[in-house]
């Protein structure tokens, strides 16, 4: 997704603050959700804890997914279809920042969000490498946040991410 194929209206991103625990994750993102299907065409499609492609055996299933509206329904996303992966740790966050990030990156995937909870914070992982990513930001509370794939889309604030202060 380029910016010439993005919509030329700003969309806001008002993420539902998120649960202590990843596994209530789907609903925190609903009203994320529907701001990305405002646009018409949708600026992007979102999938939750569901798996994507990162090779013949390989399918993790982030807690968040932002891909390519174009892409067949019946198809896993793979890293060409995907603009942003998001990850929501609570106990995992160190395994989630250098394995799964380092994973991430080898497969290419452009950029992955770690929603570190305890932390109140969002690291941000963009230009994948075969080793890593080449550009690692940590975002406090007071800072906000853009999708790079997505221009055109509102940033939204680490606090809306992270939740009330802990």
């Amino acid at each position: 997704m380029s910016a010439s194929d993005a919509s030329p209206s700003r969309t806001t991103l008002p993420w539902a603050k998120p649960a202590s625990s990843t596994k209530t994750t789907a609903s925190n993102f609903e009203l994320f959700t529907r701001r990305l299907y405002a646009d018409d065409p949708p600026s992007a499609r979102v999938r939750v804890q569901s798996p994507i492609q990162l090779g013949d055996y390989s399918a993790p299933e982030p807690d968040i997914v932002l891909y390519d509206p174009e892409m067949p329904k019946d198809q896993h996303p793979r890293p060409e279809d995907i603009c942003l992966v998001v990850e929501v740790a609570d106990s995992t966050v160190e395994y989630d920042r250098k394995v799964k990030a380092d994973r991430y990156a080898a497969a290419g995937i452009p950029e992955y969000w770690l929603v570190d909870l305890p932390g109140e914070a969002v690291d941000v992982f963009r230009q994948p490498e075969d080793d890593g990513y080449a550009e690692r930001v940590r975002h406090r509370r007071d800072e906000e946040l853009s999708v790079a794939a997505l221009p055109d889309v509102t940033p939204i604030s680490v606090e809306e991410v992270v939740g009330e202060p802990g």
